[in-house]
């Protein structure tokens, strides 16, 4: 599952696009082949499962943010980036045995280095809420928005109008098992920038979300 959307902003900086997509019981498989992206340019994927999973890891990719275990009911969030060679097809999760319903966003980025800046944050009932970052902005940079759910065959939905949506998807598994991915971008951030919450149709159980700088090369 693919949405493409080029968007360029001044400096050459773009969004290139993204793409979403689930598994109910393990490793999962992002294609990207669809995408119009180059070397250099800057992948981040967001992975949100109704079971924790100390293994899970994406291949070739770096390990950004990683909510832990969630108790009681095992959610976990985690954003990976990699700066793409070019000739890659599909992004895959490994050594995920122990995921349920996972469900998983790719944001495609041009201009920018890896990202090595975020606050993130966790709750146990609301709408998942990125924090406010902890250091201000500088010029140039954008920010991305990460919201993570355990609970939510629905898929959750932007309510912040200053950023675009990269790609939301939800889950609910034959087992009974559910998550659901989102993730948004700003390309004018300001300051201590501070996303709004994303909404979701179900308020229990845990939630985890990140606020995640991509600063220009």
């Amino acid at each position: 599952m693919r949405n493409h959307m080029l968007r360029v902003a001044s400096g050459g900086l773009s969004y290139m696009g993204g793409a979403t997509d689930f598994d109910d019981s393990g490793n999962v498989d992002v294609d990207i082949s669809g995408i119009s992206f180059a070397a250099g340019d800057i992948a981040i994927a967001a992975v949100s499962s109704n079971q924790f999973d100390d293994n899970v890891a994406m291949t070739g990719m770096t390990e950004l943010y990683n909510s832990g275990d969630l108790s009681p009911a095992d959610v976990q969030g985690l954003v990976f980036t990699k700066t793409l060679i070019g000739d890659e097809t599909v992004l895959t999760t490994v050594n995920g045995a122990s995921l349920r319903a996972a469900t998983i966003v790719v944001g495609i980025f041009r201009g920018f280095s890896e990202p090595t800046v975020y606050d993130s944050a966790d709750g146990t009932t609301g709408d998942p809420n990125p924090p406010a970052l902890t250091s201000p902005v500088s010029a140039g940079d954008w920010v991305i928005a990460t919201g993570h759910v355990g609970d939510n065959a629905t898929a959750c939905s932007l309510s912040d109008a200053d950023y675009t949506l990269v790609g939301t998807v939800g889950r609910h598994s034959a087992a009974g098992w559910d998550s659901s991915t989102i993730m948004s971008y700003r390309t004018d951030p300001s300051g201590n920038e501070n996303p709004d919450a994303f909404f979701r149709a179900s308020t229990n159980l845990e939630w985890a979300a990140a606020t995640i700088v991509l600063s220009p090369v």
